[in-house]
């Protein structure tokens, strides 16, 4: 590993003592990732994208997330506490959330999804996730 990406991993452990997530190698090419179209974040609802555009998993333009918005897994079906790998084929990275209270006051970060780069199991975060937000927003 390099000196960023531990320095990135001790600063994401004191922020998220929770967090642990099993990280698929990153990718510099902009195409499908793991089954997942270029410019999309999608989940699935099983370790190991384990889905290609099957009924267990789910994709959402990055237009959703502008101007501070949220993908709410809750809406338009209900993946919340269901999703256990996720895959960020954007430019721009993502929080991943539990959300725990009506005005987000609770709300616990599961991890940072990195640009272009899928996570094969959210380990301890798996059946947790809700939403999926920028972290400039939080």
């Amino acid at each position: 590993m390099t000196k960023l990406r531990l320095r990135t991993a001790a600063v994401l452990a004191l922020l998220f003592p929770g967090l642990a997530v099993t990280p698929a190698p990153a990718r510099a090419a902009v195409g499908p990732l793991h089954g997942c179209q270029a410019n999309y974040v999608c989940v699935y609802l099983n370790v190991n994208f384990n889905s290609n555009r099957g009924p267990d998993s789910s994709w959402y333009a990055p237009d959703w997330l502008a101007g501070c918005g949220m993908i709410d897994l809750g809406r338009p079906i209900n993946l919340r506490n269901a999703v256990d790998s996720v895959v960020n084929n954007t430019s721009s990275k993502y929080l991943l959330l539990d959300h725990k209270s009506a005005n987000h006051s609770a709300d616990v970060g599961l991890g940072l999804m990195a640009p272009h780069k899928g996570y094969s199991s959210l380990l301890g975060g798996n059946n947790k996730l809700d939403e999926i937000v920028s972290p400039d927003c939080v």
